[in-house]
């Protein structure tokens, strides 16, 4: 189980600014230029080994982009970040409710992207990913399969689907 520092407080949603200041409100909608620098914020914290906070940042103001497919994709990709470190056997995905919770939120999150915008091959590939966390190959091949076929050139993904299908 992940190791909680307040039982009172839920272990994904608590705040990830340190300095205890309280959350301002979120204001409505945002532009590419503010998008560009909550997912730089959020990749920051992500790569400072602090995915809980990157995700927690993205909860506060992912309503403000709701129909922009990066916002959706930068999203779940934090949410997958912390789903990768916290991972330690996939017994946690029968066990934990928050850890499915968490999947199915970031799954939500890239359908949404597709919707908007189903040509957002980083979302397919990402989608994929998930699946392939939870050894769904089953469900991982169409994904990569959509994302290949938008975008061709993407070697990593090759390989991804490759394994896949050797393991689905």
């Amino acid at each position: 189980m992940p190791a909680y520092e307040d039982d009172e407080e839920d272990y994904w949603d608590r705040d990830p600014m340190e300095d205890g200041d309280d959350e301002d409100e979120v204001e409505e909608g945002g532009g590419p230029e503010e998008l560009e620098e909550l997912i730089q914020q959020a990749d920051e914290l992500a790569e400072l080994g602090e995915p809980r906070k990157a995700l927690r940042l993205w909860r506060r103001q992912i309503e403000r982009f709701i129909d922009d497919p990066n916002a959706q994709y930068a999203y779940a990709q934090a949410a997958f970040r912390l789903l990768e470190e916290e991972i330690v056997t996939e017994k946690w995905w029968v066990s934990d409710v928050e850890l499915v919770s968490l999947f199915e939120e970031s799954l939500s999150a890239l359908e949404e992207a597709v919707t908007i915008d189903e040509t957002h091959f980083n979302s397919w590939n990402l989608m994929g990913a998930l699946y392939a966390l939870r050894h769904n190959f089953e469900s991982a091949i169409p994904c990569w399969e959509k994302s290949l076929e938008i975008n061709p050139d993407q070697i990593d993904v090759k390989n991804d689907l490759e394994e896949a299908r050797e393991r689905g």
